[in-house]
This record gives C-alpha cells, structure tokens and sequence, in this order.
C-alpha cells in the first residue's frame, strides 16, 4: 500500500494536481477516519 506521505509528495512533485492522485490521498483521509474509535460516520 503506497503511504500518505508518499501520495502528498507526488502530488506535490507534479506539474499539475493529478485526478487520481487527489482522489488517492482522499482515499487515505477517509481510511485515516474510520479507524479511529471516535469519529461516527451514520448517526441518527
């Protein structure tokens, strides 16, 4: 699995902000949430 770090950087490193670059390091945010014990995603 390719790091956080590791997408950031190559985002950074391009030219221009790459669609599945984004798209990967939201990928990482949400993955980041939802191991945390705490962050409720549905609630009523």
């Amino acid at each position: 699995m390719i790091s956080k770090e590791r997408v950031s950087q190559l985002i950074l490193e391009s030219n221009y902000i790459s669609r599945d670059l984004s798209w990967l390091r939201f990928n990482l945010r949400v993955l980041d949430q939802a191991q945390k014990p705490n962050v409720r995603f549905l609630t009523n």
